[in-house]
Order: structure tokens, then C-alpha cells, then sequence
């Protein structure tokens, strides 16, 4: 049994360790909590670049066909064009390739807008992830701090525990005795028997 003296350190001893704990605990669910909602800002990132990725394979196909149109416009007449119309056939190839050109502007526009914004997302998604970095390292010290408390709580409290009852005593009636607990007297009787014939 340990003295009332020891028994009250003990006590605040546990008290203490639960009070860290608890006082971890609560850092650990704030860590997490910002962990999700930074995790949640790479998703967001992650999807809005997979978008542009998407945007900008359309655009390159789209310069790509304006490419090979251009191509075939400013290819030569067929020879006798011009006598069956061949000033209205390079008038309309022209105006096409206006079209092209105008097009083109359009779409190396809208692709620098998008490579702007790609930095963008690419810059908020290495933030995010680098705060999250931040955080799921700094979870190692309250998650021990957790651990050790609930050891020390555990070894304060075995320390209080009442000892266990003693195992019962072994038996040491003699095997002579009878069932009320008195000792047989048919040896002693036989003894005295035995003296009297003599």
C-alpha cells in the first residue's frame, strides 16, 4: 500500500500526464484540420491544371489543323485556273486565309492567358503542399507526447492499484484427521493394546 503522501503525487503526477495529453490531442484534431482544408486547396489545384491541360491539347490540335489548312491554301492554283474563275477562287483563299490568321491570334492568345494561370495554380498548389509538408511534420512531437503521457498514466495508476489477495494458505490438516477435524485415536488405542498384552 503506498502512504497517503505518495498516493496524492501520484495523483497530480496522473493529473499532469492527462492534461498534456489532452493538450496534445487537441493540437493534433487543429493540425489535421488544417492538413484537410490544405489538402483540399492541392485538389483544387490539381483539378483546375488538369483542365488546362485538357484546354491546351484542344488549342494545339486546333493550331495544328490551321497549320495544314494554311498549308493547303497558299498552295499554287491548279494550272488553268485562272481562265475558269481563278480570281474568285484566290480572293475566297485569301479571305480564308485572313480567317486563319485571325484564329490563330486567338488561340496563341487564350494560350498565354492559360499558361499565366497555369503558373497561377502551380504556384498555390506548391504553397498548399509545402504548409502541408509542414504540418504532417510537426505531428510527430503531440502524437508522442500522447503516447508517452498515456504510458506514464498507466504506470501511475498500476503504482495505485491495491496488491492482489494472497493465495490461500496451503491446507495443513493432517491426513489422520477425520472429517470433524479431530485426530484418530485407533493408532494410539492399538499402541496401548499392545502394552497391556505384554
Amino acid at each position: 500500500m503506498v502512504s497517503p503522501n505518495t498516493r496524492a503525487r501520484l495523483l497530480q503526477e496522473a493529473h499532469d500526464h492527462q492534461e498534456r495529453e489532452g493538450n496534445a490531442a487537441a493540437e493534433i484534431a487543429e493540425k489535421r484540420e488544417k492538413m484537410k482544408a490544405f489538402e483540399e486547396q492541392v485538389q483544387e489545384q490539381d483539378a483546375i491544371l488538369r483542365q488546362l491541360d485538357v484546354k491546351d491539347a484542344a488549342v494545339l490540335r486546333e493550331l495544328s489543323y490551321l497549320d495544314s489548312e494554311e498549308r493547303r491554301l497558299r498552295a499554287p492554283l491548279p494550272i488553268g485556273s485562272e481562265r475558269q474563275g481563278g480570281g474568285a477562287l484566290q480572293h475566297e483563299r485569301e479571305r480564308q486565309l485572313r480567317a486563319i490568321a485571325k484564329r490563330r491570334a486567338e488561340l496563341l492568345q487564350s494560350r498565354e492567358a492559360a499558361q499565366e494561370e497555369r503558373r497561377t495554380a502551380q504556384a498555390a498548389r506548391e504553397e498548399a503542399q509545402g504548409e502541408l509538408n509542414v504540418l504532417s511534420g510537426s505531428m510527430y512531437a503531440p502524437e508522442r507526447e500522447v503516447l508517452e503521457s498515456q504510458r506514464e498514466i498507466q504506470r501511475i495508476f498500476n503504482e495505485l492499484a491495491p496488491p492482489p489477495p494472497l493465495a490461500p494458505a496451503a491446507s495443513t490438516i493432517d491426513p489422520q484427521d477425520d472429517v470433524n477435524g479431530t485426530v484418530s485415536k485407533e493408532p494410539d488405542e492399538e499402541r496401548d493394546n499392545e502394552d497391556d498384552r505384554q
